[in-house]
């Protein structure tokens, strides 16, 4: 299994776009697919198996809050059933904070929050997940997913300071 970025190869995003549709409860907006082939911060990768089957993905970005501070937001993970229970979605999601960690190191670094991501308050299994890699809940939204019940989502951070 290789890791390949999603910056400037339309044929590996639209190929991440398919397994999304195959694996993900609800689709992420198209602005997200955009961003990761054109990210300069090479953020969102394919997990390659035999240089030709997506078996999983991560599709990440830089934020800027509110606040002032950025983050980068994990907009989707996921693997597809064969490859599950391999390692893959934990190299997906430790790639994007290793990277997390780099851009903290440059200019802004002291910006750089932590690695952010919305996860169905019913997926026990993807909370477990990013519970074991660090992450924490920071806070509750009401009424995130619209099509599914129920309809909350947990922000989790895997904290860079």
């Amino acid at each position: 299994m290789e890791l390949h970025c999603l910056t400037n190869d339309a044929a590996l995003v639209r190929a991440v776009q398919k397994l999304n549709m195959g694996v993900l409860p609800v689709q992420p907006p198209r602005f997200c697919y955009r961003r990761a082939e054109k990210d300069k911060h090479r953020l969102s990768w394919a997990a390659v198996v035999d240089g030709e089957i997506v078996s999983g993905a991560a599709v990440a970005d830089l934020e800027l809050e509110r606040s002032g501070l950025r983050t980068v937001q994990l907009r989707t993970l996921a693997v597809s059933a064969p490859f599950r229970r391999q390692g893959i979605g934990r190299k997906l999601v430790m790639k994007i904070i290793e990277q997390a960690k780099e851009l903290g190191k440059g200019e802004d670094g002291d910006k750089i929050q932590g690695v952010r991501l919305h996860v169905h308050a019913g997926n026990d299994e993807a909370l477990a997940f990013y519970k074991a890699l660090g992450f924490v809940e920071k806070a509750r939204v009401e009424n995130y997913y619209r099509h599914l019940e129920p309809s909350t989502a947990f922000v989790m951070e895997y904290p860079l300071h």
